[in-house]
């Protein structure tokens, strides 16, 4: 990859690894063979692929509708649905709550209030 600012390596063996991963998961948790495909969303960033066999398909996510609305439907909607629920339960792992006052930026005046109302 180049940016501005130098080249920087794609981590091939990282994303293939994880790929591997996911797909070995899936297909386990759906019992239906799962391909997944390595791919790295560069948001912000003008992507120009050289190569549209690599091994990592790089990409913008600001169209994301051209990766998976080809015309080609491989999977069922059922399929895609229990997909979609195993994703859901091994993302979904983490209670979102706010960070403590003690975490919060410092403002001089300010956090001593802050902090005791948040109490």
């Amino acid at each position: 990859m180049r940016f501005p600012d130098g080249e920087f390596p794609i981590p091939v063996a990282q994303l293939e690894a994880e790929s591997r991963w996911l797909e070995q998961f899936l297909t386990a948790s759906v019992a239906e063979a799962i391909a997944v495909r390595p791919m790295l969303a560069l948001p912000g960033w003008f992507v120009k692929r050289s190569d549209d066999k690599a091994a990592v398909y790089v990409f913008n996510p600001r169209n994301p509708r051209q990766l998976f609305m080809t015309g080609k439907v491989v999977l069922t909607p059922e399929t895609m649905q229990r997909i979609a629920h195993q994703l859901d339960q091994l993302c979904r792992d983490v209670e979102a709550r706010p960070p403590s006052p003690e975490a919060w930026p410092k403002q001089p005046g300010r956090n001593k209030a802050v902090a005791q109302k948040a109490r």
